[in-house]
């Protein structure tokens, strides 16, 4: 996560960052999905690896199904939705952020049982029961698409190899500190010269 300004309001200017932090994302987001995906395929956990790690382990021997996934596309709602918090007795006021965001999760799974496996997590997806983890995550599942045979060629052999994508979907909430309005001036052109006056605003 980048550095971010722990002092930086509405009342200081300067650009705002959601406080305390933007959603989960990257290898923490993966390592979230990664045992709904060794659950419901029947694979050990240790068979099922997020892409892109910065140390990945040894690929798995020929002989050994496994699984490896990675979030390919976030897709975001062009326009969210953002009102205002007031302050209370026990915090200070924020703007709320909120927008849906669709995640699209590829699943590659290599190895001599590969269909099965695949086929396990394609109508596992069905069963209300298996979506369960990822309601307590703050995911929903949306879809997953036929699963695609590849032939993989490994060490001069052909190993079995099947691809699919999933589509799940989350809700993004952010805070920005955005503070109530405390006071404006205005200028009032009933007079002249023009009359300019301190409004407070009250509280609510």
């Amino acid at each position: 996560m980048p550095e971010q300004p722990d002092t930086n309001t509405s009342a200081t200017g300067g650009y705002l960052l959601p406080v305390p932090s933007g959603p989960v994302t990257g290898l923490a987001l993966a390592l979230v999905i990664q045992p709904w995906v060794a659950g419901l395929s029947g694979l050990d956990g240790s068979l099922v690896r997020p892409l892109w790690q910065e140390n990945p382990p040894p690929k798995p021997d020929i002989s050994v199904t496994w699984i490896s996934f990675g979030i390919k596309q976030h897709r975001r709602d062009w326009s969210a939705w953002v009102r205002h918090v007031p302050a209370t007795d026990d915090t200070t006021a924020y703007d709320l952020l909120y927008r849906n965001e669709e995640l699209e999760v590829r699943c590659s799974c290599t190895g001599p049982c590969s269909d099965a496996a695949m086929s396990n997590l394609w109508n596992g997806c069905q069963i209300k029961q298996n979506l369960e983890y990822l309601f307590l995550n703050g995911l929903g599942w949306i879809s997953i698409d036929d699963p695609v045979t590849i032939g993989e060629k490994v060490k001069e052999r052909y190993v079995g190899h099947v691809d699919c994508r999933i589509r799940l979907r989350r809700a993004v909430a952010l805070q920005y500190s955005v503070l109530d309005l405390a006071g404006a001036q205005v200028t009032i052109n009933l007079a002249d010269p023009p009359l300019t006056e301190v409004v407070n605003v009250s509280e609510g």
